[in-house]
This record gives C-alpha cells, structure tokens and sequence, in this order.
C-alpha cells in the first residue's frame, strides 16, 4: 500500500476535462465533465500520506483528506463518502465551489514540483457518486431526543445547521420565504459552477434524514415569529449575508451600474424561470470591479450573456488577487481582459455611466 500511495513520482496531476470554451460559453452548464472511476482511484493515489497533513490543517472544516483519498485509492468508496460526509454538512457543493488552490492543495507538500493532489475534483467524485448509486447518510446509531429547532434560511447555515442538529437527535424544521433552499448556493452562484439539481439534492437527503422544510413562507410575514419561538426549544438566525460592499465613489448610482448580487440573483431567476426580469448585459461594454470569487462569477455570466466585450479591473497585481486562481483561469480562457494594478476612483457620466475613472497603482512592501 505504500507503494500504492507513492504514484505521484509516476502520475501527473490531471484535473476532470473541461468542455470546449465555445460551447461552454453558450450555456451555464457546469464546465467539468466527470472523473471516471479508474482516473479517480488514480489521481487519489498520488497523495504521499505526509507525516504532518497540511491540506487538513489548512481546511476550515479540518476534513480528513488524506484518509478519504486513501480509501478512495483502495477502491473503498463507501468509506471514502461516509468519512467525506462526517466531517463536511455538503462535500458535494465544496468539491465544487471551495477555493482549493489557496486552501487544501495550496498546501499540498506536492505543490511545489509534483503538483499538488486534485482534492476538490475527487472530492466531488465521491459524492456524485454515492448520490447516483442512491448511498445515504447512516442514521442508525442516532438517539431522537424530545427537542427541536426551528431555523430561519435555507442556505449553507441554515442547512447545516439542520444535519448537525438532526445527526443529535434534534428535530429540525427550516423556514424560508423562497420556493427552493440554497440561498446564495441557489440564487447567487452560477449555475456553471454549481448545477442548482446538486443542492435540491441535498433538500431529498435531509428531508430523508428527518429534516422539515417550510419554503415559501416569510418569518414576520406569513409567520409570526413569536409563534415560531414558543413552539420550539431554540431558534437559528442564518438569514444570508445580501449586503453589498460598495465602493464609496462619485457615479455608483448612474444608470447603468449594478451591484453583483442583483445582477447575479436577476439571472439565475431568470434561467429558472422564476422571474423574468433579467439584468442583460446582451452586446453591451462591460466592466467589472473587484478581483474575487464574486468578480469571476460576474464576468463569465456577463460572457454568457453575450456582452460584446468583458473587462475585469483590479487596484492589486494578479498574484494578490483574492479570487480563486481557477476561475482566474476560466474568465481568461472565456475572453475575459483583466487590467491590473487599476483602482476606480469615479464613474463618469451625465445620466447613465459613460465611462470609470482610474489611478495606475504599485505595490508597496507587504505590511502586517
């Protein structure tokens, strides 16, 4: 088995193909075809099994990487998906969405000279797996309690926040004023990143767990609060983080100028059909302002949408962007221009934008 472990002086680091960028550009479909079995078990088995596991120590969630990718490795899938799924309330959606490139495999002992293992593609092969073979979570040796928990949100809090509480023995009921659970992970991210089936998905394995949903229904509104509060032994605010950060300059209010939220809530409604109201940005000069994960998203929706031409400005250089280096990647593949080193200090126009001031700037010493 050690030697089993030991591929990466033979393996190179494979990712799961990409489809074609014109035909990805078309659609919003997820751009990564599938790891097959044989190329999963493969690419697990370039992991070394260090001494020290940094790409567990530097996981928020402290995941048992290199357990999982050793079962995985073994063709122990099972296993692999049970430890994934003891540790992460939904490996399905990190192995897609997680910045891995500063996280996990940023830290990889591989990184530099072998390249780093592909965590977050193996990641998502397992519990794509375990969903297509109908693989559940074991609830056997879980004691119901007499307790229960309403939750307020059904995005990423609110729902985790159910699992741990139902994996105890608590009754969860979650409440939320949409017609579908996610938030942020339905509503704000690009379906090119994450397929919206994936999180209803985990809607079926909750309430298989035990987990009650009330969608469509507005706390304060539909619901009074109080009544909520006195029928249950706690209650969980995860309401979602929508507040914009903005940028403080003259013309942010022009028309023309949108927020990212807004824009990217318009046209995932509008891909589901739920609203109709799209922000288009169809033949027109986009620009986007900001370098993260958020920016990226943007600018391969704006892509997709068919603007006739996508800048990305950044005041920093591109190694100290704080997006994720793949989408990085991705947006450039798609016909994104990046401009770095660039900080907006206006919007200029009468009415609507007719154009961004800006300052060229230099990076300094890093400070504290």
């Amino acid at each position: 088995m050690t030697d089993k472990m030991l591929k990466f002086v033979k393996i190179g680091q494979q990712t799961p193909p990409k489809r074609k960028i014109g035909t990805r550009k078309e659609d919003f479909n997820e751009i990564y075809d599938e790891f097959v079995t044989k190329k999963a078990e493969e690419q697990s088995s370039r992991c070394s099994q260090c001494g020290v596991p940094f790409c567990q120590v530097h996981c928020p969630l402290s995941n048992n990487i290199p357990d999982w990718l050793k079962l995985t490795a073994e063709g122990r899938l099972k296993e692999a998906y049970e430890l994934s799924q003891s540790t992460n309330n939904m490996p399905e959606v990190c192995g897609r969405i997680c910045p891995q490139d500063r996280l996990c495999e940023g830290a990889c002992t591989l990184e530099d000279g072998f390249g780093a293992v592909t965590i977050g593609s193996i990641e998502k092969y397992i519990t794509d797996e375990a969903f297509r073979l109908g693989w559940k979570p074991d609830m056997s040796e879980v004691t119901k309690t007499d307790k229960s928990v309403a939750i307020m949100g059904a995005g990423p809090a609110g729902l985790a926040c159910a699992d741990v509480l139902t994996r105890n023995g608590v009754k969860a009921k979650i409440y939320d004023k949409y017609s579908s659970i996610g938030g942020l992970l339905t509503f704000g991210i690009p379906p090119f990143k994450l397929d919206k089936d994936i999180v209803e998905k985990r809607k079926e394995i909750l309430e298989g767990m035990g987990v009650e949903f009330i969608l469509n229904t507005e706390v304060g509104k539909d619901v009074d609060f109080q009544d909520i509060y006195d029928s249950h032994d706690a209650v969980f605010l995860g309401m979602g983080t929508y507040k914009p950060m903005k940028g403080n300059f003259k013309g942010e209010d022009l028309d023309g100028v949108h927020e990212a939220l807004p824009f990217l809530i318009s046209n995932i409604n509008n891909e589901l059909k739920i609203d109709t109201n799209l922000i288009s940005m169809k033949n027109k000069k986009v620009v986007i302002l900001g370098g993260g994960d958020t920016a990226m998203d943007c600018n391969r929706t704006s892509i997709r949408q068919g603007a006739e031409s996508v800048k990305c400005v950044y005041r920093r250089d591109e190694e100290n962007m704080p997006g994720s280096k793949k989408e990085v990647k991705n947006a450039k593949e798609e016909g994104v221009e990046f401009m770095f080193n660039y900080q907006p200090i206006e919007i200029i126009g009468e009415k609507r934008v007719e154009g961004i001031k800006v300052v060229k700037t230099k990076l300094g010493p890093p400070d504290a």
